[in-house]
């Protein structure tokens, strides 16, 4: 889950602990960062924090000059997503798995919408992630994929929307 900048900027200029942030917001990551210029210069510090453990994960600083501001923009947040997305693989790899069964079903679900992009491979996905739901009902990651390919399905092959589909989609219900 992202939460919007405006709920973060609740918390500019506060003194605030990490894991109250994760708490109240109830993210499990925490992006955060500063930018700085001196004259015709930027520096760009991130820092990815476990909001559970208050453990920094990875930070990385950027430099510029204010010419490449829109180049070095297009960079970071480029180099944040793979960053973040071999991070949290990583994190979320070593937390222990309450429901084996669920994750296996995951797994199944995501291999077959990997595989193929057509009508029976998103139901067949669809049945996956379903079945994961019943084994671990709390399950987000289940949730949100069930979501994206119930909307998929809907976006991509069927004629005209189903609005139970859309429905079951829940909040996650704009664009994969």
């Amino acid at each position: 889950m992202v939460i919007s900048r405006n709920t973060a900027f609740t918390y500019r200029k506060k003194t605030v602990d990490t894991k109250q942030i994760g708490r109240e917001l109830s993210v499990r990551y925490i992006l955060e960062g500063s930018v700085r210029r001196l004259g015709k210069q930027v520096r760009i510090n991130a820092q990815l924090i476990d909001a559970q453990t208050d453990t920094h994960l990875w930070a990385e600083r950027f430099d510029s000059s204010v010419e490449g501001l829109f180049t070095l923009q297009d960079e970071i947040t480029n180099w944040i997503a793979k960053a973040l997305n071999v991070e949290l693989v990583a994190a979320e790899a070593a937390r222990p798995v309450e429901h084996l069964d669920a994750l296996d079903c995951i797994l199944r679900g995501r291999a077959v919408s990997t595989k193929s992009r057509s009508p029976a491979a998103l139901d067949e996905a669809i049945g996956w992630y379903e079945r994961a739901l019943a084994l671990d009902p709390a399950s987000p990651e289940a949730q949100a994929r069930l979501a994206v390919a119930l909307v998929s399905r809907d976006q991509d092959f069927v004629p005209e929307p189903s609005d139970a589909d859309i429905e079951r989609a829940g909040p996650w219900r704009g664009k994969p």
